[in-house]
């Protein structure tokens, strides 16, 4: 698993986050059931105030491949510790051997 938390991390893993970004959009078609994905990156890697939240996306990739298989973006609340789930993503081929279980 691969842990994207700041600007460092976001471009180590640039190939893995445009992956990402297609099974994303492949996975909430529908535009009024996702965020633009460029808004959730800034919440990674851009400035925030103190009362917002710092987002993370955790990636999987198969083996050495660099296909990713699955992704989770959370929001992270330093103010009362805790962690918000906001998308879960397997992909389609991938599903049913454990990926999303891992995140959790």
């Amino acid at each position: 698993m691969e842990l994207i938390v700041d600007l460092e991390s976001y471009k180590t893993h640039k190939t893995l986050i445009d992956s990402f970004k297609s099974l994303y959009i492949k996975a909430f078609p529908d535009i009024n059931e996702r965020e633009e994905f460029e808004t959730i990156l800034k919440r990674v890697f851009g400035d925030k105030q103190s009362n917002e939240p710092h987002s993370i996306l955790i990636l999987t990739t198969d083996g050495n491949k660099p296909e990713v298989t699955g992704g989770l973006i959370a929001d992270w609340y330093e103010n009362s510790m805790a962690i918000h789930l906001i998308y879960l993503v397997t992909e389609e081929k991938h599903r049913g051997k454990g990926i999303a279980k891992k995140f959790l």
